[in-house]
């Protein structure tokens, strides 16, 4: 049985994630480094499984994008946002259950 790979996310990916284009190279550096954040994250929790090298499985490669996603939107991990009348309550810092429902099929819990 094969198990199919992508390769891992680039800016482009997450750019066409978020619909955004045309980024500076500023812009761009911030992307990557959120990329390169969420890449960390994964990697770490499911502890190097459903990777190999630069490819991983497809259903984990879209959760970095999606990490990333949420990472740019809301860079401090704010829960709550205020300044007068304004509020906003942003997206949680953290993996959200669908991500961690897929993370933990690919999580190795004991050595």
């Amino acid at each position: 049985m094969t198990t199919t790979v992508v390769r891992a996310p680039v800016v482009e990916d997450l750019c066409n994630f978020m619909g955004w284009f045309d980024l500076d190279e500023e812009q761009q550096a911030t992307a990557r480094a959120h990329l390169l954040r969420a890449v960390h994250l994964v990697h770490a929790y499911t502890r190097g499984r459903g990777w190999t090298g630069d490819f991983l499985a497809p259903a984990v490669a879209q959760i970095v994008v999606s990490v990333a996603a949420r990472t740019m939107t809301n860079p401090t991990s704010a829960v709550r946002v205020e300044a007068g009348a304004y509020s906003s309550v942003p997206g949680q810092p953290d993996f959200t259950l669908q991500e961690r429902l897929v993370l933990d099929g690919w999580r190795r819990r004991a050595a």
